[in-house]
């Protein structure tokens, strides 16, 4: 997972004033779940890009990944403009995060939640179980 998520990070990271953290856990995936993950990651950094840091040229994007007990927290954190509720709902209409929900919720069988942090972080976050070992 590691190397996956480093790898998608290195083709985006393109905005030299906008920093992107990793801190992500050693875990195994099938080969068959790697490209959905790459997917998602690819979508959630793309959007930070196109959406967050529409009114600034500087800021964070934070990618974690860790594996608590049995499960699975990938989060996408971004210090940008924020979002409303109506740019939540307007997503449900959007072709990438449907897709991301798809995937996270049919084939990882996980979910996925929409966050305004009070330190201004907008915040997506996923976890699903450890079924990486099929």
């Amino acid at each position: 997972m590691k190397d996956i998520i480093s790898s998608v990070i290195a083709l985006l990271d393109k905005y030299p004033t906008i920093t992107i953290d990793l801190d992500l856990d050693d875990l195994f995936i099938s080969y068959n779940k790697a490209t959905s993950i790459a997917l998602i990651i690819n979508e959630l950094v793309t959007n930070c890009f196109k959406h967050a840091f529409k009114e600034t040229d500087h800021g964070t994007i934070t990618v974690q990944c860790k594996r608590i007990v049995n499960m699975v927290y990938l989060t996408v954190c971004d210090d940008g403009v924020g979002f409303s509720q109506d740019d939540v709902a307007a997503s449900n209409s959007s072709l990438g995060l449907s897709i991301i929900r798809g995937i996270v919720q049919n084939d990882f069988k996980g979910s996925i939640e929409f966050i305004n942090t009070d330190t201004n972080c907008t915040k997506i976050s996923l976890s699903f179980d450890t079924l990486f070992n099929d």
